[in-house]
C-alpha cells in the first residue's frame, strides 16, 4: 500500500511540474495530438510504444495489476521502426499510421495468439488476420496488445469479464470492482492508457458495457458495418465488432479503418453503398446538440432501486445538459409493458452459441484436439459459473426450427421496427437513455443485474459517452442510439456532449508518469 501511495504522490507532483511546459501529455492526447508531435519530431512511433510499455510495467505488471492484457505483440518494435522509416521517406499513410491499438483476444491477428481467453487455446495462432485487422494494418496501425475478456466473449455470471487465461480484470477507477464484460480487458487497458484506442466485440452489450464501466467512449456499429470474419463467434445474428477509446475523436478516426464489404461475412453486404463518403471525424461538431431532437427512453431508467438512484440521477443530468446545449427533449415510450423483459426475450444467443463456436473450433489445427463444444466442455477448463451456459448451449444447439427460437427472431424484428418508428414519427436525431443502471459490481462476486440490449437486439448503432462518476468511484455513461449506418450523426452528438461537459478523468489508480510527458 505504501508503495502505491508513493507512486501516486510522485506522479501528481510530476503532473503539476510538467503540465505547464509539456508539448504532449500521453494520458490526455488524441490521435491528432500524437501525430502532430511525431510530425514535429518530439517523438517516434517506437518512442510512443515504449511509453505505453512503461505504463504497463507500472500498472499492469505491478501496482494495481489490472489483469487487462493477455499478450503484447512480440513484433511491435520492428513494426514501429518500419512505420517510422516509412513516414520519413514516403510520408504518413493517414491518422492511424504508427498508432498502437489494443485488440480483444478473440480476433485473429497474424503473429499473435488468439485464445478467446481460454487456457486450452493459449497457443492458438491464426493463419491470417481477421478482415478488420487487415483494414487497421492498411491504415498503418500497430496491433500492440491482445486484451483479456470474458472467456470466448461469453458472459459469465459467476465472474464477470473473466477468463481462465487472464483472470478477472480490475476496474482502474475502483480496484474493488470489475471492468464489466465481455470486452473487459480492452476497457481497463484503455482507461489505464496502455494504448490509444481499441477493438471490442459484443453480442449483448460487451463493447458499451466495459466502455461505460471504464469511463470510455464505446461504439457498437450498425450490424453489417464491420466484418466479423476471423472473430471467435457466439451468435451469427448478434455478434458485432466495436471501437473503444478515451474520446469520441479517436473512436471516429479508428472507425474509418474498420469498415468495408467482406465476402467472408455476407452481412457486410448491407453496408454496400452506405459507408460514410468522408472520414467520420470530419462530421464531429461541437454544436451538433444545438437544434437536435432527442428522444428519452425513460422506460430504461430503474427508479425503484436505491442502488441505481445515483446513476439514474447522473444520466438525467446528462439529458438536462443536452437541453441546455440547445436540444429539444422528447419523452418517448416503446409501448411494451416491460421493455427490459422484452429485450431479454429477444436474446437468440443460447441457440446459436453452440454451432457458432464449433465453426471456429473446426478451423483449428488438429493439435488442439477440440473440434466440438462438447469436447471443450469435457475439458473442464472454463471460468466458474460458465458451465451452465455451455450445458444450455449443448442442449439447444442447432435447434433453429424450435418455436422459441423463431419467436426470438420475430421479437428482434419487431424491436427494430418499434425503435425506427420512434425515431421517424417524432422526427428524432437519436434516442437517449442510461446505459447501465447498475455500475460495475465487486470483483469475485456474481453478476446480478440485467444489461440494456436495445442496440444489440435491434442491430442499430449506439455510442456511450462518460456522463459522470458516482461517489463510490463508478463511471456512468449516457447512450445515444441512431438509425442504421448513421454512425456519423450519433458520433457528432456524442462529441458535442463530450466537449460541452468534459466528464472523463484519469483513473486514480493509474496516474500520470514522468514518461507520459513530451516537451521540447
Amino acid at each position: 500500500m505504501r508503495s502505491r501511495i508513493c507512486i501516486i504522490c510522485i506522479s501528481l507532483t510530476l503532473f503539476f511540474a510538467q503540465s505547464a511546459r509539456s508539448e504532449l501529455n500521453l494520458t490526455t492526447a488524441t490521435i491528432d495530438d500524437i501525430q502532430r508531435a511525431v510530425g514535429e519530431g518530439l517523438l517516434t512511433y517506437e518512442d510512443l510504444c515504449e511509453k505505453y510499455l512503461q505504463r504497463i510495467a507500472a500498472y499492469e505488471l505491478s501496482g494495481p495489476k489490472l489483469h487487462s492484457i493477455i499478450s503484447i505483440n512480440p513484433h511491435w518494435r520492428q513494426e514501429a521502426k518500419l512505420l517510422d522509416r516509412e513516414r520519413q521517406t514516403n510520408g504518413i499513410r493517414g491518422p492511424l499510421h504508427g498508432i498502437p491499438i489494443a485488440v480483444k483476444d478473440n480476433i485473429d491477428t497474424l503473429g499473435i495468439q488468439n485464445s478467446g481467453g481460454a487456457i486450452g487455446l493459449a497457443n492458438n495462432f491464426a493463419p491470417d488476420d481477421a478482415f478488420v485487422i487487415k483494414q487497421l494494418r492498411k491504415g498503418g496501425a500497430i496491433i500492440f496488445l491482445k486484451t483479456n475478456l470474458s472467456e470466448f466473449a461469453s458472459g459469465s455470471p459467476g465472474l464477470p469479464g473473466a477468463s481462465t487465461l487472464g483472470g478477472q480484470p480490475r476496474n482502474p477507477y475502483n480496484l474493488r470492482r470489475h471492468s464489466d464484460g465481455s470486452s473487459s480487458g480492452t476497457g481497463s487497458s484503455l482507461a489505464a492508457v496502455f494504448a490509444v484506442s481499441g477493438l471490442g466485440t459484443e453480442t449483448g452489450s460487451s463493447v458499451r458495457g466495459p466502455s461505460s464501466a471504464n469511463n470510455l467512449v464505446g461504439l457498437a456499429p450498425t450490424e453489417g458495418l464491420i466484418s466479423r470474419d476471423g472473430v471467435i463467434p457466439l451468435s451469427t445474428t448478434l455478434d458485432r465488432v466495436g471501437v473503444m477509446a478515451r474520446n469520441v475523436y479517436d473512436v471516429a478516426v479508428t472507425l474509418n479503418y474498420t469498415t468495408g464489404v467482406d465476402p467472408a461475412d455476407a452481412i457486410t453486404s448491407l453496408s454496400d453503398g452506405k459507408l460514410s463518403p468522408e472520414p467520420y471525424q470530419s462530421f464531429l461538431d461541437k454544436s451538433s446538440l444545438d437544434g437536435a431532437r432527442l428522444g428519452v427512453v425513460s422506460e430504461l431508467f430503474v427508479e425503484d432501486d436505491p442502488v441505481c438512484a445515483e446513476a439514474v440521477s447522473i444520466v438525467k443530468d446528462a439529458v438536462s445538459d443536452c437541453e441546455a446545449n440547445g436540444s429539444t427533449i422528447v419523452e418517448v415510450n416503446t409501448g411494451y409493458t416491460d421493455l427490459m423483459d422484452q429485450l431479454s426475450l429477444s436474446n437468440i444467443t443460447p441457440t446459436e452459441i453452440g454451432p457458432a463456436l464449433e465453426s471456429y473450433f473446426a478451423s483449428l489445427d488438429e493439435s488442439y484436439g477440440v473440434k466440438t463444444l462438447e469436447q471443450f466442455y469435457k475439458t473442464g477448463g472454463f471460468v466458474i459459473g460458465k458451465w451452465e451456459r455451455y450445458e444450455n448451449a449443448l442442449a439447444s444447439a442447432s435447434n433453429f426450427d424450435s418455436p422459441d427460437y423463431k419467436e426470438h427472431v420475430q421479437r428482434r424484428k419487431e424491436m427494430r421496427s418499434v425503435l425506427l418508428d420512434l425515431l421517424n414519427d417524432n422526427g428524432l436525431d437519436a434516442l437517449v437513455y442510461i446505459h447501465n443502471n447498475y455500475p460495475s459490481e465487486l470483483v469475485n462476486e456474481p453478476s446480478t443485474y440485467t444489461k440494456i440490449r436495445l442496440s444489440s437486439v435491434s442491430g442499430l448503432p449506439a455510442v456511450v459517452v462518460p456522463a459522470g462518476i458516482t461517489t463510490l468511484g463508478q463511471p456512468v455513461a449516457v447512450e445515444f442510439l441512431g438509425r442504421a449506418f448513421d454512425e456519423a450523426a450519433i458520433l457528432s452528438l456524442a462529441y458535442s456532449y463530450e466537449q460541452s461537459t468534459g466528464h472523463r478523468t484519469l483513473p486514480p489508480s493509474t496516474p500520470p508518469l514522468l514518461t507520459d510527458y513530451v516537451s521540447r
